[in-house]
């Protein structure tokens, strides 16, 4: 049966798949130093993952990025990764890992949970807005790639 964690240290050769599959989506090649960012952003407790594993090893993850808002002048979180198998979609799994990750938000009093998609991925914003995330129609966002 499916049973979700909070990861640490020892859990990233078993999400690290996961998290080249996930860059891969969004057109990123396999990094040897994913295992290492992994490793760095664990340790200095500058993201939390979640995962969920059955008898066939991990079948997805979330990732989040604390961070602070000075317009709610309090923390957020930035759902930066979310990644289930192909084979493991459409059994609720991204549904449960928000809802351990909104669940930790709520206990610890975090302001927003954001997270952004491709735009073409319609299936995914379909989700989001099922889970309840409303769309951003205030403000666009940029970046500054360096």
């Amino acid at each position: 049966s499916l049973k979700f964690y909070q990861a640490n240290i020892a859990d990233i050769p078993k999400i690290l798949p996961l998290f080249n599959a996930c860059r891969q989506f969004y057109r990123h090649d396999i990094d040897p130093a994913s295992e290492k960012f992994l490793r760095d952003r664990l340790n200095n407790k500058e993201s939390l993952i979640f995962y969920a594993e059955d008898a066939n090893g991990v079948q997805g993850f979330i990732q989040i990025y604390p961070s602070f808002s000075s317009r709610s002048l309090g923390p957020t979180w930035i759902l930066n990764d979310l990644y289930v198998k192909p084979d493991a979609r459409r059994k609720k799994i991204a549904w449960k890992l928000f809802d351990e990750s909104i669940h930790l938000a709520r206990e610890t009093k975090i302001h927003s949970v954001s997270l952004s998609t491709l735009i073409p991925n319609i299936s995914a914003q379909e989700f989001y807005k099922k889970y309840g995330f409303k769309k951003d129609n205030d403000f666009f966002h940029f970046y500054f790639k360096l």
